[in-house]
């Protein structure tokens, strides 16, 4: 599955999640940040390299952080506009990083700017939050294969931490392609977590319930024609 599949499924789940939730565009803020820096527009800042330096994390360290990142901006500023660009995307994929190992409602705040010796520095804020584990996942609208043989699919069990980029590759890798050796190409899911969390828990768990349109075979087009 591409980057781009993976993050419009991540993408939807989190939508999800943060239903409840006040959410900051970052993108907004960095535009508005930066544009007195000289960045935004594909500028370069004039003083020096950009930095970003994490506060408020409790569960991965700055080192751990900047593995993610570091690479990613590097990565990514060849395809992008604008480094404001790079780095929303940047810090988009360090939230997703986060919920791969069970932190679901992650929190990346908007970044502020902060002097250094060497360039620019943004201040990024952290709330890791609780992490998550797998409760009940339920099966709705299929009807080609049964509950049970979708779910055989799912490397994870009742009680592993929830990932979500593997919840991502069983939906939209090994559950399309199943559908899709049987014709049936306009396959999608809607995924609906529901998280629990009981008082004086550590940790959380989140229930699915995963909403499949199979859409019309190409057998049966064919039929029609």
């Amino acid at each position: 599955m591409t980057n781009v599949a993976q993050e419009r499924y991540l993408a939807r789940l989190w939508c999800r999640i943060e239903e409840s939730m006040m959410r900051v565009r970052v993108g907004y803020v960095l535009l508005s940040l930066l544009v007195s820096s000289g960045i935004a527009g594909g500028q370069k800042p004039s003083s020096g390299k950009l930095t970003l330096v994490f506060e408020g994390n409790k569960v991965f360290s700055e080192e751990e952080l900047l593995r993610i990142t570091d690479p990613c901006l590097e990565n990514s500023r060849p395809r992008v506009r604008s480094d404001s660009e790079a780095i929303e995307y940047c810090l988009r994929r360090l939230k997703l990083s986060m919920g791969s190992k069970g932190y679901l409602q992650a929190v990346v705040g908007p970044p502020r700017e902060q002097e250094a010796e060497n360039g620019l520095c943004l201040v990024v804020p952290i709330n890791e939050g609780l992490r998550y584990r797998l409760g009940e996942v339920k099966i709705e609208g299929s009807k080609l294969f049964t509950s049970a043989q979708i779910l055989e699919m799912l490397t994870l069990k009742t009680g592993d931490i929830a990932d979500v980029e593997s919840l991502s590759e069983w939906l939209n890798e090994r559950v399309k392609k199943k559908y899709a050796d049987f014709g049936y190409i306009q396959y999608s899911v809607d995924p609906e977590p529901k998280l629990h969390l009981k008082t004086g828990e550590q940790e959380g768990i989140v229930d699915l319930v995963v909403t499949i349109d199979e859409g019309k075979s190409i057998h049966d087009s064919v039929h029609q024609v």
